[in-house]
């Protein structure tokens, strides 16, 4: 009997090519988010501390032109930060976009793995058939030589 050969195998590999291929683009849409998110978290921080200085200034003597040059440069972190919000959401949409991707590209090669599986299993046990058919061909012929042969008759005979 010949060997097994899933005859599916380069559709299985195109599979698992596809499959790394999404999760490299995973870790790379990860990679940016992680990558926005801190860059927010720092406009964050800068916002605050800026705020805290206004409010710092405001209790000393201070003039409405350097009062003006504060609150426009909150307002313009502010914006940075709506900005980056966006962009952290979206790649958070992104993230989420990939990760069904690649659960799809799992399931589509794991079906293959099933039916390969289960192939193997049918080929196992139709060569086992074929191997106890061999066996009882064998049994039979040895069997059917033996009651053929008189000294085997005369010895089970005086036995």
């Amino acid at each position: 009997m010949n060997r097994f050969v899933f005859k599916l195998k380069s559709v299985l590999h195109h599979r698992q090519k596809k499959e790394d291929l999404v999760k490299k683009e995973l870790a790379e849409v990860k990679r940016l988010y992680v990558f926005e998110k801190e860059r927010l978290t720092q406009l964050n921080v800068r916002l605050a501390d800026s705020h805290k200085a206004l409010r710092e200034k405001q209790k000393s003597a201070i003039d409405a032109t350097e009062i003006s040059v504060h609150v426009k440069f909150i307002e313009r972190l502010e914006r940075q930060i709506e900005v980056q919000l966006s962009r952290v959401a979206s790649l958070a949409t992104e993230v989420r976009k990939v990760q069904e991707r690649l659960l799809e590209a799992a399931k589509d090669r794991k079906v293959l793995e099933k039916l390969e599986e289960k192939q193997l299993s049918e080929y196992k046990l139709e060569a086992e058939r074929v191997e106890q058919g061999i066996i009882d061909e064998i049994a039979t012929v040895r069997h059917n030589r033996d009651d053929g042969n008189p000294l085997r008759r005369d010895h089970a005979e005086q036995s």
